[in-house]
């Protein structure tokens, strides 16, 4: 689960609830976006993906254009520098679904990996495309009670998966 309070500034703070969280003590229980972010910086792999069955968290995510996927050297480009990216299953307030014992965003995850998410067909899902292969597949099928965010924490690289 996800929650956003609202602190006494009017900024918002994020967390993720664990299974074992109490959602009316989440300060105590939870784990903060801020959290998130200290840890994730300690790290050493360049490339993290963050998939997240839980409504997005007050997590300020940057948004790039990016790389047109065409250009020559556009997979060495992207995976050459650090990429520290998330997708939640939801925005704010929104509760996920789940269907046939499992989020319809970890169903539509699945799906994406497989290639339906290779929007340029060259072999490869990177973590955009599948952010952006989620968003409507899901708001869909969730009658858009749900739709997944995402974006970067950290770097301007891209995650990416081989499709078979």
């Amino acid at each position: 689960h996800g929650q956003t309070e609202t602190l006494p500034d009017g900024s918002e703070q994020g967390y993720i609830i664990p299974s074992d969280g109490d959602v009316t003590d989440y300060f105590a229980t939870a784990i903060s976006m801020e959290q998130v972010r200290s840890l994730t910086r300690r790290i050493p792999a360049k490339h993290l993906l963050y998939l997240m069955d839980a409504c997005y968290s007050g997590l300020g995510f940057s948004r790039s254009g990016g790389l047109d996927p065409a250009i020559t050297g556009y997979i060495e480009k992207i995976t050459s520098t650090r990429a520290v990216q998330m997708i939640t299953a939801g925005g704010k307030g929104e509760q996920v679904m789940e269907r046939e014992g499992h989020g319809i965003f970890t169903h539509y995850i699945l799906r994406g990996l497989d290639g339906e998410a290779d929007r340029d067909n060259d072999g490869v899902v990177t973590a955009s495309e599948l952010g952006s292969f989620l968003k409507p597949q899901v708001s869909r099928a969730s009658n858009n009670f749900q739709t997944p965010q995402y974006g970067h924490l950290d770097g301007e690289g891209e995650v990416v998966f081989i499709v078979d």
